[in-house]
């Protein structure tokens, strides 16, 4: 009797070992699930981010007048610590309307400043180097039989055509755009949407003179 009551408490024990080992590993695969489902929805919150992001270059692309296919700075000299002369290539996307240039503004703006730049008038433009809060404007190459022409006092950016923007800055940015600088430019024309470009200069400019910023 007693040997069958010990056998009996063994089967027990060993019925309580394996629920409590089946309860662990129950445990286990709730804790596992609880972390994919939270990396998971994490992921899916990034990748939202990301999408809205993307979409929103994008729509700006399409439907922003200014296509900016060039943009780089100018520090004039090695031996100098900043960027000294902003240096832009713009065109604008096909079907959209001719811009107005001299009635474009762009505005400068950093973490201490904001500067609005205009355009040298437009029987002088691309002729003047840019200073103070002018840039200037001339078209690359030149071609005949478009709206830039400022001998005649027009000065529209066309479908077809390439404009070279250059701002100078260090009148008003001292020592120049320093690297790591996060900078934004809004180009704010007479009429229509704004275009936005931001931008941070490189971590290092080494002994580049001519700096890559697009």
């Amino acid at each position: 009797m007693a040997k069958l009551l010990w056998n009996l408490k063994i089967r027990a024990n060993k019925k309580a070992a394996i629920g409590i080992g089946t309860l662990i590993v129950f445990i286990a695969l709730v804790l596992v699930a609880a972390i994919a489902a939270s990396v998971i929805i994490s992921t899916s919150f990034s990748l939202r981010d990301q999408a809205i992001a993307t979409s929103e270059a994008a729509r700006q692309e399409v439907t922003g007048p200014i296509k900016i296919l060039n943009f780089f700075g100018n520090r004039n000299a090695s031996t100098n610590a900043g960027i000294q002369i902003l240096t832009l290539h713009l065109t604008v996307f096909n079907g959209a309307d001719g811009i107005n240039f001299s009635k474009m503004r762009i505005n400068y703006l950093d973490s201490v400043r904001s500067v609005i730049f205009i355009m040298h008038p437009c029987n002088v433009a691309g002729t003047t180097a840019a200073f103070g809060t002018s840039y200037s404007a001339a078209e690359i190459p030149v071609a005949a039989g478009n709206g830039w022409d400022p001998a005649n006092n027009l000065c529209f950016l066309d479908n077809g055509n390439i404009i070279e923007i250059s701002m100078s800055i260090i009148d008003n940015v001292p020592g120049g755009l320093l690297p790591g600088t996060k900078v934004a430019l809004a180009f704010l024309p007479g009429s229509g949407p704004a275009v936005t470009k931001t931008f941070t200069t490189p971590s290092s400019y080494d002994n580049n003179v001519i700096i890559s910023l697009l």
